[in-house]
């Protein structure tokens, strides 16, 4: 990751940011009632893509909702499979005397970072079943490791400073979280396109 701060501000190289950024808050405040979560997904998926093939700019906007549902509502049944293995990973390491809870934050750890690579290269390929090749993300994450280890840290630190938001009389944190999710959003792209080391993205 050579410009961390690139993955903030890049936002701002919209002439709409403003508004793009306020419609993506309001379906944030939504995603509390789950029904935002698939359109917000949507959106990432899309601005990922636009990453990649380097479509300007980069935030599209918010058109197309019935596409953007569909494809983010695969990318939250995937999110659900994949907290559900961690889940049970976890359960069973808690029934490990001592050892047990101080491993359990391994899963959690490689659960983000195989999120991380399993999100873009759903974007690319619109293919659900790449979250289940687990020999492919095993390879992804090993050859790239420290890669999606920064990544998962500025994950957890972008999530953190969201919070914040809370500050602006509440409404602030919906602003905050989403611009977030768009920086994790740069920050996985950006890890995956460097793995690839200039490979054709796959047609979608």
């Amino acid at each position: 990751m050579d410009d961390i701060a690139r993955t903030v501000l890049y936002v701002l190289d919209d002439r709409d940011w403003l508004r793009k950024v306020v419609v993506g808050a309001a379906f944030t405040l939504l995603c509390f009632f789950l029904v935002g979560i698939p359109f917000v997904f949507g959106y990432m998926l899309e601005v990922q893509r636009r990453i990649v093939r380097g479509v300007q700019p980069v935030l599209p906007e918010w058109d197309d909702l019935p596409a953007k549902f569909m494809d983010g509502l695969k990318l939250f049944g995937i999110a659900l499979v994949c907290l559900v293995c961690f889940g049970i990973v976890a359960a069973i390491l808690w029934k490990i005397p001592f050892l047990g809870k101080m491993l359990s934050g391994i899963p959690a750890l490689a659960l983000a970072m195989a999120f991380l690579y399993v999100m873009v290269r759903y974007a690319l390929t619109g293919e659900p079943g790449e979250a289940f090749k687990v020999r492919a993300i095993y390879d992804a994450l090993t050859a790239n490791f420290v890669d999606y280890l920064v990544a998962s840290f500025l994950w957890l630190v972008y999530s953190v400073v969201a919070c914040l938001g809370i500050l602006a009389c509440g409404v602030g944190v919906f602003f905050t979280l989403f611009w977030a999710w768009l920086a994790v959003s740069y920050v996985a792209t950006e890890v995956y396109v460097s793995a690839q080391q200039g490979e054709a993205p796959p047609a979608v």
